[in-house]
Parts: C-alpha cells; structure tokens; sequence
C-alpha cells in the first residue's frame, strides 16, 4: 500500500482515540459531585435565640424584694460615712437621718423603690449633695425636722426643747442670785445629762449638807445611775459650804 494510505489511516486512528479519551472525560466529570459541608454559625455576633437565652447576672447583690426609703431608715455610721464622701456633703448622722425620715414621709418619694442598697445609697448620695440645707447649721445634735414629724415627736422634741430652757436658766441664777446652792445647781445642770439633770433640778426642793452626807429632798423620786451619783458628788466638792460630802441621799417625799 502507498505510505499515504498508511499515514491516513494513523490520522484517524490517533484523532479516534483522543476523541474517545475526551468522552470519557466528560461523562466521568458529570458524574463527580462536590458537596460542601454546612458549617456551624462562626459569627462573633450572638443571634436572637441566643440573646432572648442570655442569663442576666445582676452586677450589685439585689434585694428578695425592692425596699422603699423608709425601710432604709436609720443610717449607719458607715453608710453616713461614705455618703459624706460620695455626695461632697458633711452632714451628720443625725442630719442624714432627719432628711430621710422626711423624705419617707412625702407622699411622692415614699413611693421609691430600690432593688438593692446599691442602687439606695447612688439616689441618697445625689439627694444630700443637692440639699438646700447647711451642714452646718444642721450639725446641732438636737436638729429635727418637724414638718412631717408625728404628733409624739414634735411632743418630745418640745420637751426636750423645754429641758434645755430650764437649764439654762438655772445657770442664770448662779449669777444673778449667788449662793452656794444656786452655784450647785448651775454646775449639775451644766455636767449632767439632760434628761438626767432636769428631772433632779426641777423635783428637788433644797439641797443640805449633814456631816459627810449630802441630802437631796425630792418631790418625786428620780433613778440615778452611778455614774451619775459621782458627778453629784464630785460637783458638791467643788462648792463652799458642800465640801467634805462623801455620800449621797436622795429624800423623797411621802
């Protein structure tokens, strides 16, 4: 045969074979499938399910149940203390506490609930720093706030108000009127407590000295503490005619 021939029949042997190797190929590659793998969410944002399940961990310790201002009342020496420091205020216990009461007194701020003392001490620290009231002026250890008081504390705190005149004017007497027993009276109503020394003031009739005894007839009897008796005592020494006494008998009258 001619070589032509030959490489004719080459040709389309080779060209053959490609053409099958590239149908099969093909219908091979049809056949293959890629499936990608779902992946978890791997956002850093949580989405709404996960939100709605958050848990809410409360940063302060909070109540059982919310307490009102009332419930707060009275303060501590510790909460005054750190109310001072974070309201800029130098109030005193005894002012702090007045200023409350009446706060819980006040139809609207009664209402006030608070779910924790967190949350108390943040509304009590902006009330004392915006107070209209001096600090000083309010430091007196008798200040009281009446306008809401009850009728039983604005009795007391007229009595007390009361003692505190008497008092005083029986140091007045140890010096318009002078004389060893008026010099007496002035010094226990000036060293002894209030209460204690307005009760033995205003019920006593005279005050006489028998050898080492000191003897106080009383209209009514009054209770004296120890303490109380040594102050007596130790302010009878310091005055003239009193000097000596060791004992003390209250007399009471029948």
């Amino acid at each position: 045969m001619p070589i032509s021939i030959y490489k004719d029949e080459k040709d389309i042997k080779d060209r053959s074979s490609v053409q099958a190797h590239e149908s099969n190929f093909l219908q091979n590659s049809k056949k293959v499938i890629v499936k990608k793998a779902v992946l978890a969410n791997t956002r850093k944002k949580t989405t709404n399910q996960e939100r709605k399940a958050r848990i809410y961990t409360p940063k302060f310790k909070q109540y059982d149940k919310p307490k009102s201002l009332s419930e707060h009342y009275p303060l501590t020496n510790e909460e005054c203390s750190e109310l001072q420091n974070s309201s800029g205020r130098e109030f005193t216990i005894n002012a702090m506490n007045e200023i409350l009461l009446d706060m819980s007194r006040k139809p609207k701020e009664s209402r006030h609930e608070f779910p924790s003392k967190a949350a108390f001490m943040a509304y009590m620290s902006k009330v004392y720093r915006y107070e209209g009231r001096d600090a000083v002026k309010t430091a007196n250890s008798g200040f009281k706030i009446l306008a809401r008081a009850t009728k039983a504390e604005v009795i007391q705190h007229t009595t007390q108000t009361e003692r505190e005149s008497y008092l005083n004017l029986v140091e007045q007497q140890a010096i318009t009127h002078r004389s060893d027993e008026n010099q007496l009276k002035a010094k226990w109503a000036n060293t002894l407590p209030t209460n204690v020394a307005y009760n033995l003031l205003s019920n006593m009739r005279t005050v006489r000295k028998v050898g080492k005894m000191l003897e106080v007839p009383m209209d009514k009897e009054v209770e004296l503490t120890e303490y109380s008796r040594e102050i007596i005592l130790a302010q009878a020494n310091a005055v003239g005619c009193f000097m000596g006494v060791e004992r003390l008998e209250v007399l009471v009258k029948r």
